[in-house]
């Protein structure tokens, strides 16, 4: 198994924890779009 000579931690821990930040990332946008639209159905006018 491939460790990383830095941290010590393996490929596998690394992708993990990549794969977590991803999905944070995407349900974080996502939750950007519904409030943006959500907004815009209110009439909200950011400008």
């Amino acid at each position: 198994m491939m460790k990383c000579h830095i941290c010590g931690k393996s490929l596998n821990d690394v992708l993990e924890h990549v794969e977590h930040i991803l999905h944070e990332c995407s349900q974080i946008q996502a939750d950007q779009v519904l409030q943006a639209e959500h907004e815009q159905e209110a009439g909200y006018d950011p400008a």
